[in-house]
């Protein structure tokens, strides 16, 4: 307290406390903002594999988030939800997050992309 005192050249104790609220404030705004781009880029990964996805099934930017069930939409974010598992240490509440689905959701489009790769690569050999 004295520090801020020292400071803020401020001899009321009124003032000081005001001074202080405010300085914890922005303190908490600079937390809050950090805590969002850490957000930001946690996402990062998952947003670029689901931005190939988009781009390999010829479809609209954003729109394997959106809750569209037909088929050419719910494949495509099958597959994306497969590789942000493969290819990320999301867990599968985290991906639920990012494609906005119950984590159920997101384990049973892993388990049956990963079961038709299977069967692909049975009928190849």
């Amino acid at each position: 307290m004295n520090l801020i005192l020292k400071e803020k050249g401020v001899n009321n104790l009124d003032k000081a406390i005001e001074a202080y609220k405010e300085q914890q404030n922005i303190i908490r705004r600079d937390k809050v903002r950090a805590t969002a781009y850490q957000r930001l880029r946690v996402y990062e990964i998952p947003l670029k594999i689901i931005a190939l996805v988009e781009m390999e099934y010829n479809l609209p930017e954003g729109s394997v988030l959106k809750p569209q069930r037909t088929k050419t939409y719910s494949e495509a974010r099958a597959v994306a939800m497969y590789l942000c598992r493969v290819y990320t240490k999301f867990s599968y509440v985290e991906l639920a997050q990012v494609f906005n689905r119950h984590h159920t959701s997101v384990i049973h489009n892993v388990q049956r992309v990963g079961l038709a790769i299977e069967d692909d690569l049975k009928e190849t050999n």
